[in-house]
């Protein structure tokens, strides 16, 4: 099973990199992204997309035309992991902007923090691994940029800066 998620998630990569004229277009169109920073206790979920770097990042995406970063968040949110929160349990972290591989676009980043963590459902085609992974182990992974800035803001209650 391992060997062909493997396989499947080096298809995406190459994809990603022979769509990437389209990429550029579609970055130049829908420019604004907002990700959450979803934690239970100790923990942050992490995902991966298919398309793409496969560096670990969090849930979330585009906004549509005319949608607030917060909808676009929750609503992403919701698309990608099953995780279903209202708009007024989300927290804004930080605003970024990204410039990479010749994409554009900005956007917000907020923090959900939960309780107990929920069962997760991820969107087939979208999003092919996610993990819960300790605060204390995050520097061992690969994060995208969105991500490891989420991190850089976010303070825990009881804890300093993570990165």
């Amino acid at each position: 099973m391992k060997t062909i998620k493997k396989m499947w998630g080096g298809v995406g990569t190459g994809l990603f990199w022979l769509l990437w004229p389209a990429w550029v277009v579609y970055f130049r169109i829908s420019n604004v992204r907002a990700r959450v920073l979803v934690v239970c206790g100790d923990e942050v979920l992490l995902v991966q997309g298919w398309l793409g770097t496969k560096n670990w990042n969090l849930p979330g995406g585009g906004a549509t035309k005319n949608e607030k970063t917060v909808s676009a968040a929750a609503r992403e949110l919701h698309e990608e992991t099953g995780i279903l929160a209202p708009e007024s349990s989300l927290t804004k972290l930080a605003s970024f902007k990204h410039k990479k591989y010749n994409f554009k676009y900005h956007g917000d980043l907020f923090v959900l923090s939960l309780n107990e963590k929920p069962e997760l459902s991820l969107r087939k085609g979208e999003i092919w691994n996610a993990a819960w992974v300790p605060l204390a182990e995050m520097k061992q992974y690969d994060l995208d940029d969105e991500a490891r800035l989420a991190l850089r803001r976010y303070q825990p209650p009881e804890r300093p800066s993570l990165l």
